[in-house]
């Protein structure tokens, strides 16, 4: 949660200086992080489970898929 409020003032002090291209390219970049993060967490905590449950094993597989990057 700290980190959310962290992120959000920072991009807040950036809006005044958002003319600046290389400055909305830093507000994407940490937009986008804000959005991955959580993802990666959520998805090691299946892995932690995975030994004991097929279940939890099948969704680390499922979302370890969804994490590809694909340019």
């Amino acid at each position: 949660m700290i980190l959310v409020r962290v992120i959000e003032k920072m991009t807040n002090l950036l809006q005044p200086i958002a003319e600046d291209k290389h400055f909305q390219q830093i507000r994407l970049g940490i937009k986008a992080c804000v959005v991955i993060i959580p993802q990666l967490g959520v998805t090691w905590l299946f892995g932690l489970f995975s030994p004991k449950h097929k279940a939890f094993a099948y969704l680390l597989t499922i979302l370890n898929a969804t994490q590809v990057s694909v340019r």
